[in-house]
């Protein structure tokens, strides 16, 4: 990787966080940050709102926090049909799923 793919890197990241943390509520923040209790109706929250703002580095490093949380939260949603923006996603799920069944 050169230089400025690495120094894109780090920006698109800061960048994504900033975005989850602006979206975010207050509550929320304190549960991705272990402050409170994070419950299945607050990760839920959360999870859609990555989600939808395409973060995906914050949503993996929530599903991996929190496994238990994510797999009811996996189960709970509806099969639909597949874009080529959810295939994507799908493969990030298929990859954070891999990870959590070697734990």
């Amino acid at each position: 990787m050169q230089r400025n793919e690495i120094n894109q890197q780090g920006v698109d990241g800061f960048e994504e966080f900033m975005d989850v943390t602006l979206v975010l509520s207050e509550e929320e923040l304190q549960a991705v940050h272990g402050l409170v209790p994070m419950t299945q109706e607050t990760f839920d929250r959360c999870a859609r709102k990555c989600e939808e703002l395409g973060a995906v580095r914050q949503l993996g490093e929530l599903f991996q926090d929190f496994p238990d949380l994510y797999r009811s939260y996996r189960e709970a949603q509806p099969e639909e049909e597949l874009s080529a923006e959810a295939l994507q996603t799908d493969e990030v799920w298929l990859r954070i799923n891999s990870q959590l069944e070697k734990k």
